[in-house]
């Protein structure tokens, strides 16, 4: 299986892709910081971008890269949508950068706050080129691969009637031109980028 880096990912981000780019919580963000009562912005120097991203019930979650004034500061993770938003920052420096940020974009400072931060080593650690999606709902792409071959997604089943294949059931198109039904968990995805 061939492997990236979550570093190589991030520079490859494209950022024209308006199907990846997403809004910043800024009150998720401001929490970090204890910087409340930041609930929107239409401050654009902040953007978030999604490179692993799936539909939990209502809402876009997985991983998302965030930039400030185009540079990388952080990467978050959600894996549900009830779930919380878990940053990792660059460095001290590029936290404190969103903080300083943060904060001018209200009246309120408060300097208790905690952050995780990456590990020089871990934007360079070998990471899967695909991943997995568990259940067909969760599935936003229109193409995966199948044992290396790219096909196309044709369906994703919804019907409560069919209960056997309700969750995992896809409808896929190989380059032969053939359909067939097969579980989604045996397509890997790539990312975003």
């Amino acid at each position: 299986m061939n492997k990236t880096t979550l570093r190589k990912l991030i520079s490859e981000i494209d950022f024209n892709n308006k199907e990846i780019q997403d809004e910043p919580d800024f009150s998720r963000l401001g929490n970090i910081f204890n910087i409340y009562d930041l609930h929107y912005s239409n401050d654009t120097r902040l953007k978030s971008y999604f490179i692993r991203k799936w539909y939990c019930t209502d809402s876009f979650v997985g991983l998302r890269a965030y930039f400030l004034d185009g540079k990388f500061i952080a990467t978050s993770w959600q894996s549900g949508r009830k779930m919380d938003e878990e940053f990792t920052f660059v460095s001290k420096e590029k936290a404190l950068e969103l903080k300083i940020y943060l904060e001018s974009l209200v009246e309120e400072d408060d300097d208790a706050w905690a952050i995780d931060l990456f590990e020089e080593k871990d934007l360079d650690k070998e990471i899967p080129n695909t991943f997995k999606i568990e259940y067909n709902s969760q599935i936003l792409h229109k193409t995966g691969l199948l044992k290396g071959e790219r096909v196309e997604i044709l369906k994703k089943h919804y019907s409560w009637e069919d209960k056997e294949n309700y969750f995992h059931t896809v409808k896929i198109k190989k380059q032969d031109g053939r359909t067939t039904e097969i579980d989604c968990r045996e397509l890997d995805f790539e990312y975003n980028v």
